[in-house]
């Protein structure tokens, strides 16, 4: 109750399970030249400079409610928690393996004013996070990055018009995007055993 009134709910929630592998092998091409007795040949070569597996595991979980505070406004409030865990399995180099888990808390708030049943004009807050993973592969050049920030700000309207026949939107927003230091995440390195030979 608030001022007397009843408050109303719409409540969501849900999960999201996903397993992504690929496979990549890499080849560097050089064009170079033979000489003869009379002129240059050219001619390509290729060598293999990488080969190995990327895995990608994400799990995610996800509450949101949309609070009736009175006939003209309304609140938005959600929250997202995901965990993102990669391995690359590097075959050229010995079969060695990079790991990365990454645990991310994504807040969302929102406040709507319906003036009536014609236009709408809200306010939210977001924030992100994109793992390195998400776009690259391991590697010991991005393993130890955290994921990149993003905090939106935004702006917006809504109108109805001919009787829902027409529906106009217009938003103005801000986003901030910061790549921290390495904090958040669990970072594993794994090298193969050498084999011995006993004679």
């Amino acid at each position: 109750m608030i001022a007397g009134r009843t408050i109303n709910g719409c409540m969501a929630w849900g999960s999201a399970v996903r397993r992504r592998t690929s496979s990549s092998t890499t080849r560097t091409m050089w064009r170079a030249y033979r000489f003869t007795a009379l002129q240059p040949v050219p001619f390509q070569a290729n060598r293999k400079t990488g080969d190995g597996l990327n895995t990608q595991e994400t799990l995610g979980f996800y509450v949101q409610d949309m609070i009736e505070l009175s006939p003209h406004w309304k609140a938005l409030l959600s929250v997202r928690y995901d965990e993102f865990d990669q391995t690359f399995r590097d075959d050229f180099n010995g079969k060695a393996e990079l790991e990365r888990t990454d645990y991310t808390l994504s807040p969302r708030a929102g406040l709507v004013w319906q003036l009536d049943d014609v236009q709408s004009y809200y306010l939210s807050v977001s924030r992100s996070y994109q793992p390195s993973g998400e776009m690259f592969q391991a590697s010991a050049s991005n393993v130890e990055l955290d994921p990149e920030e993003t905090t939106n700000y935004e702006l917006g309207a809504n109108w109805n018009l001919l009787q829902d026949q027409l529906t106009l939107t217009a938003a103005v927003f801000r986003l901030e995007r910061n790549t921290q230091a390495p904090r958040h995440a669990a970072v594993r390195f794994r090298q193969p055993k050498p084999a011995c030979l006993h004679l």
